[in-house]
């Protein structure tokens, strides 16, 4: 931890450096706890919570600003309530307290500095009541993405993919979330549309993917594979293989293999061979990857799972005859199958 936070210091321009003041610790983090735990915070927040529910955002502001500004009140206490309310915004409606009471909340410096676990010189906050005022905007904007989304799923598909594309991070996971409440039909219809833009629009991928795994559509996932961004295809890959069959899987594990892309054949492999394993061309590209100085270590971590006879009797004939890249990737399945199932005695 150390050494991380030298090399973050050295990274920093010098510029940027001579602003940055680290805090000093100020608190024990035990005794910080116990002294939230002594102290009386439910009538204060339930108060709280009440004016958010009544849209008292003027009396609301001053009852925050009065804890944060009270002395007389414990440091944890005073951040605890304030971080409590903060989480606790992202359960209400979206738009249940105005602008000015998030910005207060993202802009308060708590008063309780503990010390950092392997840095002791250096203080972070007990309770990140800006990071809680900013998860509680997220949540917000994600929820009304949502809704948006929704509103908008019974008119062109093009509309759709215009709002999705103009929309924060956190408004595109809203508008993923919405395709749940859709048809088949119209998660067709926007998967298709989608799917015509990923050339210019690689982003696209997740809603394609998406689309497709919930309408039972290999297709439209295979062309968020060939198409989409490399940083999205983890989380596609494993939600296709935590709801596509064992033959799709396969079928999209092939088609990956064929891909130039040795990042997009890795991470097909990783996510799709564990369940592609009973057909039998994925064993044979499998057993081609072991040849793979960039594939090899991941198919013979894949092909040392399976539980198929014929499987390991390929991969020990294969480790015997010691044929360069393959017979050691064999051979490291083998050890790799061996060690799992000592764990398991």
């Amino acid at each position: 931890m150390k050494t991380r936070l030298l090399l973050a210091c050295l990274l920093i321009p010098w510029p940027v450096f001579a602003q940055v003041a680290f805090q000093q610790p100020n608190w024990d983090r035990a005794m910080a706890v116990e002294v939230v735990k002594a102290a009386e915070t439910q009538t204060t927040l339930a108060r709280l919570f009440q004016l958010a529910r009544e849209d008292n955002d003027n009396a609301l502001l001053e009852a925050l600003s009065a804890i944060g500004g009270d002395t007389s009140l414990p440091d944890p206490a005073a951040d605890y309530l304030l971080f409590s309310f903060a989480v606790g915004l992202s359960d209400l409606d979206a738009g249940s307290v105005s602008p000015t009471v998030l910005q207060f909340l993202g802009a308060y410096q708590p008063r309780t500095q503990v010390p950092l676990e392997d840095h002791r010189g250096v203080g972070v906050p007990l309770f990140n009541v800006r990071a809680a005022a900013a998860g509680a905007r997220s949540a917000w904007e994600r929820q009304q993405a949502g809704s948006d989304a929704l509103r908008l799923s019974n008119g062109r598909p093009e509309t759709w993919i215009k709002r999705y594309l103009a929309a924060s991070p956190a408004g595109r996971r809203g508008f993923l979330e919405a395709l749940a409440e859709l048809s088949p039909g119209r998660l067709q219809a926007l998967g298709q549309a989608a799917a015509t833009q990923l050339l210019q629009s690689p982003e696209l991928a997740p809603l394609v993917a998406s689309a497709g795994i919930r309408s039972s559509d290999p297709e439209l996932v295979w062309q968020s594979i060939e198409h989409g961004n490399s940083t999205d295809l983890p989380l596609i890959l494993r939600e296709a293989a935590g709801q596509f069959d064992a033959t799709a899987c396969a079928e999209l594990l092939n088609r990956s293999l064929r891909l130039d892309s040795t990042t997009r054949k890795a991470l097909a492999i990783a996510e799709l061979g564990p369940v592609s394993m009973d057909d039998v061309q994925s064993q044979d590209a499998l057993f081609e990857s072991l040849e793979s100085r960039e594939l090899g270590a991941g198919a013979a971590l894949v092909l040392s799972a399976s539980a198929d006879p014929q499987v390991q009797q390929r991969l020990t004939d294969l480790a015997r005859k010691k044929d360069g890249l393959a017979g050691q990737r064999a051979a490291l399945a083998i050890s790799l199958r061996k060690e799992a199932a000592g764990a398991l005695q």
